[in-house]
């Protein structure tokens, strides 16, 4: 059976990771953003091949524990990576130069469609349900205490995400909706953030023993 470059790409990329993902930034968070990615350029009209690809390689570098800038680094290992596939040279590329400018802490403003809709999609796995587990599992693997003793819900302090995972909320997961780049990114956002918000409401009343 003669595979598409899609198909290819995600074959070389279960190669390189295989399905350990420790951190959150492994396989299957590859793969939840690829298929946000997919929906949302779909719906806005972006170039879905390269928004698939890009969304598949984003985080490889960080992914297989690759020192440094992880979105520089993860723009470097895709491009040959797509090209080998069989994506071609012009739209890996523009993948390629999509990766390297997706990091969160950046704060770039966008330059394209298809990087507004990799920027929204992972933004989106970082929220709802998936983010919980996302943010839990990457403090206890950083060794942070999952809340503050005193003020678990940093209501008289301000909140410090490298201490704390709870803090990490306040941070940034609850602000990612207003960052949204697509009007059906906001609007699954709008989802995401009722649940974090739900999470912390159940969570207070768990800590005051009710």
């Amino acid at each position: 059976m003669v595979l598409r470059p899609l198909e290819r790409l995600e074959a070389k990329l279960r190669e390189l990771l295989g399905e350990r993902d420790v951190d959150g930034h492994g396989l299957t968070h590859a793969l939840r953003v690829r298929r946000l990615a997919r929906d949302l350029a779909l719906k806005v009209g972006a170039d879905v091949e390269v928004v698939e690809a890009a969304a598949l390689l984003h985080d490889v570098a960080r992914a297989l524990g690759i020192e440094g800038d992880h979105a520089e680094r993860s723009a470097s290992i895709a491009l040959p990576l797509m090209i080998e596939a069989g994506i071609s040279e012009e739209k890996a590329v523009k993948a390629a130069e999509i990766i390297r400018r997706h990091r969160y802490s950046s704060r770039r403003d966008v330059a394209s469609l298809e990087e507004a809709v990799l920027r929204d999609a992972d933004m989106l796995d970082a929220m709802g349900a998936i983010g919980v587990a996302r943010a839990v599992a990457y403090g206890a693997l950083r060794g942070r205490s999952l809340y503050d003793l005193e003020d678990p819900f940093a209501q008289r302090r301000n909140p410090d995400d490298s201490k704390y995972t709870l803090d990490h909320f306040y941070v940034k997961l609850l602000r990612l909706k207003e960052l949204m780049n697509t009007e059906e990114g906001r609007r699954r956002a709008e989802r995401r953030t009722r649940f974090l918000k739900l999470f912390l409401e159940e969570l207070m009343l768990d800590l005051e023993g009710l």
